[in-house]
This record gives C-alpha cells, structure tokens and sequence, in this order.
C-alpha cells in the first residue's frame, strides 16, 4: 500500500480527483496525466485541500497519479536560539516523516528482486529500455519486429512460413479458403478427393429427394435424403468408400437384404412406412452397411428369440388366470410361459376344496407331458395354527401344498424359480384360515425341458369349488 501516492485510471474527460494522504504544501504534491507532469494552475487546481481538479478533463483510461514530494533541500522549520515551539518540532518531525514514507513508495515501485532472486516487473511494461548488444540482453518490441522483418522479409515468402501475401485477402486466396456464410477451402479438389476430410463437425446438406428404384441413386449432391416412392430396393449407388448418408422414407418401398452389397440389421428385409429414417455406411465401393434403422412406430426390426433374453428379468408377464371353481380335480394350464421364464409366480384367492382331506399338487410341464411330470419331485407342505400344532406331507410326484381339505381356504402365493435349464425349486405361503398357515417347498429335476405349463391336481379323489389361481412369470 502506498503512502503517499495514489493512482487513478480516469473515466472519459474526468476532472476530479481525491488526495488521500496528508502534505505540508500545495507545491508538495504532484500531479501527472498519462505520465506528464502537470503546472499547478495552468494544468490543475485545487478544488480543496483533499481535491485536485484537472482544467481539462483527463482521456478515457489514462493514468492519473497524484504523488507527494516532500522537499529534501528545504527545512520547513530552522531552529534559532530561543523558546521551541510545539508546532516547529511537529512540522521538522513531519517533514522527516513524509520523507522517509516517500522514499518507501519509490523503492516500492522500482523493478526489484523477488524472493527467489528474480527481477520482477510486477506485470507492469518496462519503457525506455537500450537495443540489445549482447546475447543475453532484454530485447525491446521494436528490436524483435525489425529482426523478424529484416530476417523474414515483409511480406513473409512462403518459403519462410507465410503466405507471401501484402493483403488479408490475397492470403485467403493463397491459403485457399474463402469467407461466404463460412470458412471453408476451395483447393484443388483433384488433391483432396470428391468426398471432404472431416476435422470438425459438419452440417450436412440435404440432396434432393431420391425415387425409389432397384438401384438407389444417392450419387447426388448431398448426405440426407429424402425416399419417395415403394419401389423395392436392392442396391445404392456409390458415393465414395467411407461415405454416410441418411434417408428418410415417405412412403413404404421394401428394402432388400443382401450379405455384401447391402447390409441390413438382423440380416432381414425391411418394409419401410412413411417417417422411418436410416444411416447407411459405404465400407466398400457400392457396398452398403446400414448401421442404424429407426422405425417411425419406435418398433423394432427384428423381434429377439428365446436366445437373446437369457439373463433378461421381464417382470410380471401373464400367463394366464384359472378359475379353479368348476370342481375339475385336474386342472393345467394353457401352455404359455415362455423357454426364457425363470420365475413362475402363483397367485392364489380364495382357493378351496370341498373334500374333506383333499391337498393340492403342483406340476410343471410341457409339450410332452401336457398334465405335467408325475416324477422327479422332492417336496414338503406343512400347515402350522396358532396354538403350536403342527400337520405335514410330502410328494415325490409333485410340488406338495397341504391343505386338510374343505375347512381351509388358500389365500397367498407360490414361487417357481429356475436355477438351471432343467431344475427348478418352490417355496409356498398361504394363509388356510384365521389361525392356520401353509408353507413348503421342493425341488424338481424335468426329465424334458423346457417347461411352458402348470399343472393342479387334488389328491384323495378332490376337486376346487372355489377360488382363482393367476399365473405370473418372468
């Protein structure tokens, strides 16, 4: 921070400026305007004791400096013999003061060493600096153009780097580009091919449209294209390997699959419909890949096979809903449930019996076996009441649900699960009454896979009189 210096950049025409430090003399304090010392009265005056105001305003951005200059020549009190005054020995104090602050703010704003033993310029410009002599001398702005100048020449030969050029415009001309609604290059197409090197992001213009034909004429002007017509189409023209195009269809021509020369996704023919747009790829000359096909429906093109959902969790697909009231003992379920299943949910409300000892048995099944496997089953089912007692069975020819016949009825749900392509595991959970639970589980191993069927048997002669059962899978 300064003592006794303040520095102002002015706004346009500024006449006024503040003194923020404290001087003895009007004479004492300086004033300079772009680096010009300035003639009190003539230059400036001042306004008060704390405002200097300039007679004409100071340019817009010139540094205006207003800078104490204590006399070092000129005592402001001498000392006679006699009775020392209070305000003589403030003033000769003072004048030692300003002085010794003075001479800080210049030291301060001088080129100086840094801490690490480097001349800083503080980001200031240094003026009035000697040509250079020796090698490692400051050189001035002035030193390095004439040197650049005299060495390169003006203007700079091609040979030197340069375009050879004494106009901006005969230089666009020389570097081969021109200014329209942009930059772009007009060399020699012969060197550069027909197609542009792409090194930033392109616009692409739009051709006219194209009629649909056995033959695609994309060999225009143009990378997006507009299809018109249902012709079918078994080939493009070439555009030059590398090239990418886009056509959108307004109307519904087919486009045919071929292994080579035109590529299609999923290796399919596609029948195009008005809004569908795809991006096709020139890898080889008149071969075709088309790298991507969006259908205006958001359909896909190909439909994916049992294969491709392995891994795959569709969640809560419906089979079917059975209604279990009919009193058929045997009741399966339409085949439904997809080779890509893993979970196979059952849903049960209200489902009962109305005989007296009847339990349910649960079958998995197939296209072989249409009632479901009778064998290959381990499985338990137990009902549990609220007083601690305890009734239990089991099944090796089924997924086992103990039931104790009419007096309960199944509400809740049992769980298929597929831990790989031929065993399954169960695990149930129903509430019989208002005090019983029925709970299991097993275990199956199919002897034919893969299974698209559930099947419901009652035991001891039994048959469902009420109740549905929702079959879920995933």
């Amino acid at each position: 921070m300064a003592f006794a210096r303040d520095v102002y950049t002015a706004t346009a025409l500024q006449t006024d400026f503040t003194i923020t430090f404290s001087y003895q003399a009007d004479a004492d304090v300086k004033v300079f305007v772009a680096g010009v010392l300035q003639t009190i009265t003539t230059d400036y005056t001042f306004f008060n004791a704390t405002t200097i105001r300039l007679v004409v305003g100071a340019p817009e951005n010139d540094k205006v400096v207003l800078q104490r200059s204590t006399s070092q020549s000129t005592r402001s009190v001498t000392f006679v013999a006699g009775t020392l005054a209070k305000s003589d020995l403030n003033n000769a104090a003072i004048q030692a003061f300003f002085m010794a602050q003075e001479a800080i703010d210049i030291a301060n704003i001088k080129l100086g060493k840094a801490t690490d033993e480097i001349f800083d310029a503080l980001s200031v410009r240094i003026k009035n600096v000697a040509e250079p002599t020796s090698d490692q001398d400051a050189a001035t702005k002035n030193y390095a153009d004439n040197l650049a100048i005299g060495v390169l020449g003006s203007p700079i030969s091609i040979a030197n780097g340069g375009t050879a050029s004494a106009t901006a415009a005969a230089a666009r001309t020389a570097l081969g580009v021109k200014i329209g609604t942009d930059v772009r290059s007009f060399a020699d197409a012969a060197a550069l091919g027909t197609a542009n090197v792409f090194t930033k992001s392109q616009t692409w213009k739009q051709g006219a449209d194209v009629v649909a034909a056995a033959a695609l004429l994309v060999n225009i002007d143009g990378n997006l294209f507009d299809v018109t017509g249902a012709t079918t189409i078994t080939s493009l023209a070439t555009k030059g390997i590398g090239t990418t195009i886009t056509l959108q269809f307004d109307s519904t021509p087919t486009i045919t699959h071929h292994a080579t020369n035109l590529i299609l996704p999923g290796g399919v023919n596609i029948v195009a419909a008005a809004g569908d747009i795809g991006v096709f790829y020139e890898y080889g000359s008149g071969t075709w890949r088309c790298t991507s096909y969006t259908k205006a429906t958001g359909k896909a093109i190909v439909l994916p096979v049992a294969a491709d959902l392995v891994g795959l969790v569709p969640v809560n697909n419906l089979a079917e809903k059975l209604d279990v009231s009919s009193g058929a003992s045997n009741t399966s379920a339409a085949a439904g449930i997809p080779s890509w299943a893993r979970r196979i949910t059952l849903l049960f409300n209200g489902v009962s019996t109305s005989h007296a000892s009847a339990n349910l048995l649960v079958r998995l099944g197939n296209t072989t076996s249409t009632t479901g496997e009778t064998s290959g089953y381990v499985s338990t089912g137990h009902i549990l009441d609220n007083a601690g007692g305890s009734t239990a069975g089991n099944s090796t020819t089924a997924f086992y649900i103990e039931v104790l016949g009419a007096a309960q009825i199944l509400n809740g749900r049992m769980v298929l699960d597929k831990l790989d392509t031929d065993e399954w595991v169960s695990s149930h959970m129903f509430s019989a009454d208002t005090i019983r639970l029925s709970m299991g589980g097993g275990h199956k191993l199919m002897a034919v896979t893969p299974v698209d069927r559930v099947n419901f048997v009652w035991d001891s002669g039994g048959s469902g009189d009420a109740g549905s059962i929702t079959i879920l899978y995933e």
